[in-house]
């Protein structure tokens, strides 16, 4: 997450595209991720394209992409 005070100004966008831009250089099939049900995350990453999986042991929501 960003401070609040910061959001909505792409600093999450710019990093999570720097992240992926980092990812596809690397030898990784599938990427996966985790955050809680309901945060601002899961917004979030649903618009950059992360498509929901299941949920974890811990009850996490699981984010799941091919690294293109």
């Amino acid at each position: 997450f960003v401070h609040p005070d910061a959001e909505g100004c792409g600093y999450g966008s710019r990093l999570h595209d720097a992240m992926l831009a980092w990812l596809r250089t690397q030898p990784v099939e599938a990427l996966w991720l985790t955050t809680d049900p309901g945060s601002r995350a899961c917004g979030f990453y649903e618009r950059k394209g992360w498509l929901r999986a299941c949920f974890s042991e811990s009850g996490e929501v699981r984010f799941e992409r091919r690294n293109a």
